[in-house]
């Protein structure tokens, strides 16, 4: 589940993904890979995924525009 606790940093989100791995992970193993449930909880991982890339993204563009590239 997503924190609404503080802004996503890299740390948060990196926390956020291995949580959601783990609880679909375990829904697979119940319920099976095809459930309902198991798909709604990739999906829910997929976006942190995406949330990560953009962050890691955003900060390596200003990493280097920091550089003078």
């Amino acid at each position: 589940m997503l924190s609404m606790k503080c802004p996503n940093t890299e740390k948060n989100i990196q926390t956020e993904i291995e949580s959601a791995r783990a609880q679909m992970n375990r829904l697979a193993d119940e319920l099976g890979v095809r459930h309902p449930a198991v798909v709604k909880s990739s999906q829910m991982l997929d976006e942190l995924l995406l949330q990560y890339y953009a962050l890691t993204g955003a900060m390596r563009i200003k990493r280097s525009l920091g550089r003078g590239f």
